[in-house]
């Protein structure tokens, strides 16, 4: 576009030039020969310093749009690698992301775990506790059993000494009773 402008305001200024030129000519006052031969003259002039400026427009032209795209091919290669940035740090922020999630993930089951052991060792201390009680409770138990028995064994032991005791007094005053009636009736009969 700009250099388009710049076209159009070249080929501006060679038409005034061309009307300043054909003005000049017509001015002078040279013979009809010389004017013609002069005006000739200063059209291909005209004409070489229009076609020069033309071939550099050109030039310049091909070298606007070599520029532009070279600039062109600078900004996709600039764009694309930015795409490829962009999408590096994305894989890298999702990397980072399951990192960070597994890592999270890992403690969460370390804690589960810890937590499970330790439920687990309050539940053996709880078992074993209980354990022990039952264990004294029945040890205790069977010691109360066994002091009944002895007690009960021992009362037997007593019950039975006394009806022995009893039964041996009463024999031997029965003992007794015939010695006496047999002393008596030996007496008695000697007397």
């Amino acid at each position: 576009m700009q250099y388009n402008n710049i076209y159009n305001i070249l080929t501006e200024n060679v038409a005034k030039a061309k009307l300043r030129l054909a003005n000049l000519a017509s001015k002078t006052g040279d013979s009809p020969g010389q004017g013609a031969q002069r005006r000739r003259q200063d059209d291909q002039d005209t004409l070489e310093r229009i076609l020069r400026q033309k071939r550099e427009y050109e030039t310049l032209l091909r070298h606007s749009d070599h520029a532009a795209k070279s600039k062109n091919r600078v900004r996709q290669h600039e764009e694309a690698r930015h795409v490829k940035g962009q999408g590096r740090e994305h894989k890298l922020k999702s990397i980072r992301q399951k990192r960070f999630e597994d890592e999270l993930i890992n403690q969460q089951k370390s804690l589960m775990y810890k937590r499970n052991a330790q439920q687990v060792r309050l539940c053996e201390k709880v078992y074993k506790l209980a354990s022990d009680l039952e264990k004294n409770k029945l040890l205790e138990e069977k010691r109360e059993y066994m002091e009944n028995q002895q007690v009960k064994r021992t009362q037997k032991r007593q019950m039975v000494d006394s009806i022995e005791t009893f039964y041996k007094d009463k024999i031997t005053m029965l003992k007794e009773r015939i010695e006496t009636e047999r002393f008596e009736r030996r007496i008695a009969k000697q007397a």
